[in-house]
């Protein structure tokens, strides 16, 4: 009982020096503005005193790529895929994936589900061979499409093959 009284109070104080910790340094974020010159930058707090602050890395502009919007054959056929893949049903999901009526709407996405599916299911060498087919064909392999062949690996034990393959992504740099 004492133990725990003992604690409670401790733990009661360290509260409240974190407390106090945080509103000490909001405080200081609101007294402080910062100014520029062409050549360096200065902190000017309200005492007025003035500080070099130290310089952060310029901005690196992020490239922006155009969204294209899936069409609803597409969502449905991933929608589809997904479902199959949840309930480990692999020749349902790789035979949909295959179907000549999807050849205008299959991508990357679609491949790393079925490859999430062959992962689960145990079967690697079913989405080493769709990852195969993709870069055969020339299709964009994305970091989750090697992620998912990297879980497959992992869940079989295969840490070898999973190892060789993200050297091979970092080479690629996705």
């Amino acid at each position: 009982q004492e133990e725990k009284m003992v604690f409670a109070s401790l733990f009661e104080k360290s509260m409240e020096k974190s407390k106090s910790k945080v509103s000490k340094q909001k405080n200081r974020k609101k007294n402080k503005r910062k100014t520029t010159d062409n050549s360096e930058s200065y902190e000017i707090s309200r005492n007025s005193s003035v500080q070099p602050s130290v310089k952060k890395r310029p901005r690196v502009e992020k490239v922006r790529r155009e969204r294209i919007q899936p069409s609803r054959e597409a969502l449905q056929l991933s929608a589809r895929l997904k479902e199959l893949s949840s309930q480990k049903r692999l020749k349902q999901a790789l035979s949909l994936y295959q179907e000549k009526s999807n050849d205008s709407i299959r991508d990357s996405h679609h491949a790393c589900i079925v490859i999430d599916c062959a992962a689960r299911c145990g079967s690697i060498k079913i989405g080493e061979n769709i990852l195969a087919d993709m870069k055969k064909n020339k299709m964009s392999i994305t970091v989750e499409t090697y992620t998912a062949l990297l879980k497959g690996y992992a869940h079989s034990g295969m840490l070898h093959k999973g190892f060789s393959l993200f050297k091979e992504m970092c080479e690629i740099g996705n």
